[in-house]
């Protein structure tokens, strides 16, 4: 918690620190800001543009503040991969709204096994279930966390290891120069 599995993909590809795969961190944003600030973030709060697609400006310090404590990630790969302009100082962050939100009936984690590595890191072990689609397992994974001593900690991966034929929620991102990206890589 927060961060969930609609309209994120943190739980829903395969991802490590190695390979960082379909992971979006720009729609991590509003989900980690509330898990450090206690808050929601408002797109009020910041410069929109328009062009080349919808989207609010974060301003670069704000936004690596509040994701990369999450992650092991060099500042020049986090940097490409989540869009940072550097003209503006800014990385974009779209907040839901009708053009990128996608429905799913509500899913219920339950955390089935924790297994403590021997590095100190945590791979939980999650059963997905939707009551909606009737389903005590619509898909399982494992994250991998590192705690820290604060109570803080890091997502190191996730991995997929259990689909049922049900459609699983959307992992695609909310940015539109995002998703193409993506796209073209498939093709």
């Amino acid at each position: 918690m927060p961060v969930g599995y609609h309209n994120v993909n943190l739980f829903l590809c395969d991802w490590d620190t190695s390979d960082y795969g379909d992971l979006c961190f720009n729609d991590l944003f509003e989900w980690l800001y509330k898990l450090k600030h206690n808050d929601y973030v408002y797109a009020r709060d910041y410069a929109q543009e328009d062009e080349p697609y919808y989207h609010c400006c974060i301003p670069a310090e704000e936004f690596e503040g509040i994701i990369l404590p999450y992650f092991e990630i060099s500042l020049a790969e986090f940097k490409e991969r989540a869009l940072y302009n550097a003209e503006k100082d800014i990385y974009p962050w779209q907040d839901l709204n009708c053009s990128n939100i996608a429905y799913y009936p509500t899913v219920i984690p339950e955390i089935t096994e924790a297994t403590e590595n021997k590095d100190g890191s945590i791979t939980l072990k999650v059963n997905v279930m939707c009551l909606d689609n009737k389903t005590d397992c619509l898909f399982s994974h494992e994250v991998t966390v590192m705690p820290y001593d604060n109570g803080g900690f890091k997502y190191l991966g996730n991995k997929i290891t259990y689909k049922s034929q049900i459609e699983l929620p959307s992992s695609e991102p909310r940015i539109p120069a995002q998703r193409t990206a993506k796209e073209q890589e498939s093709e």
